[in-house]
């Protein structure tokens, strides 16, 4: 019992760890001020940009807004990094903890499935954008 709740805690650590990195490689990826223009528009791109450009217009009238200063070169490196850790082998480990999830875990459906979706999240994003 101490294991399977020891593994059950674990499962749940590397989905919201999971859960945390692909929404920042999302957000820094896509919809941040210097991937805007390098990334084909979706209704939901042009939503946020529009957004965005709203607010960081209220902002400057007050203050120099933050996100205009994140430059180009971060971005750069970011997709680089994600192109040397986010490998297949990164991956294969997570599918190997989602496996590992689905056969020791009572609640293995639900926290597999979830688990799943956002490794091929994550995965579409560092082969797409990198």
């Amino acid at each position: 019992s101490d294991k399977q709740l020891e593994v059950q805690l674990s499962a749940e650590t590397v989905e919201a760890l999971s859960f945390l990195l692909w929404r920042h490689l999302e957000h820094y990826l896509l919809y941040s001020s210097p991937a805007v223009p390098a990334v084909p528009d979706t209704p939901y791109q042009a939503t946020v940009r529009r957004l965005n450009e709203t607010r960081d217009k209220e902002m400057d009238m007050r203050m120099n807004s933050p996100r205009s200063n994140f430059p180009q070169f971060d971005l750069d490196k970011l997709k680089e990094d994600v192109k040397m850790t986010l490998n297949d082998g990164f991956f294969d480990k997570l599918t190997d903890i989602l496996e590992l999830v689905e056969t020791r875990t009572s609640s293995g459906t639900s926290s597999a499935g979830f688990l799943q979706a956002i490794i091929r999240r994550t995965k579409r994003l560092a082969q797409l954008h990198t």
